[in-house]
């Protein structure tokens, strides 16, 4: 196995450490956790820092995140809530489509304008509450609904597979003074 920078001074005790790295096993097999044997030893330069950063970043990778790609072009929409004193409100959604789903990827980019028009009336109909982080996946359910809805609307996009989920970047509600 490949050591990573030179050791200030031999003679020092090596150390078995194993290090889990969730979604590594990609042959189909029910484990879903696969560790790897590193060696410890005492480094100098940025070489250890840099295979340390690397080796925490792979391990903390999420299989699902990989699945995924985001359309991220669609602007902060804000708006005024439905309450009886209204707020102020700017969001921000990105939308979460399978990987490697060019139809899709393509159909979000052509219905830009139509969805940025749909996700700003939806969000005009809310409350300040519905905002709030506890109604988090209720929103995120209704945008996917209301997304897929907008697609598979036209002839062009039925056989569009469409988003499966979306991810609010910003969201901020304050008072109007």
């Amino acid at each position: 196995m490949p050591v990573f920078g030179k050791p200030v001074r031999s003679g020092f005790p090596q150390e078995q450490v194993r290090i889990p790295l969730p979604g590594l096993d990609r042959q189909g097999s029910s484990a879903d956790i696969m560790s790897m044997s590193v060696k410890k030893r005492f480094f100098r330069g940025a070489a250890f820092g840099a295979a340390l950063l690397i080796l925490l970043l792979t391990a903390s990778c999420s299989k699902e995140l990989a699945e995924v790609s985001y359309y991220k072009n669609l602007p902060e929409i804000s708006g005024t809530t439905r309450d009886e004193e209204p707020m102020f409100f700017i969001v921000k959604v990105e939308l979460a489509y399978k990987w490697g789903d060019k139809k899709t990827q393509y159909s979000l980019a052509e219905l830009k304008p139509v969805l940025i028009d749909g996700l700003r009336n939806l969000l005009c109909q809310k409350k300040a509450e519905d905002f709030s982080s506890r109604n988090e996946d209720l929103l995120k359910e209704e945008i996917v609904e209301l997304v897929n809805r907008t697609l598979h609307r036209y002839d062009s996009f039925k056989n569009v597979p469409g988003i499966v989920t979306v991810a609010l970047v910003k969201v901020q509600v304050f008072e109007f003074r």
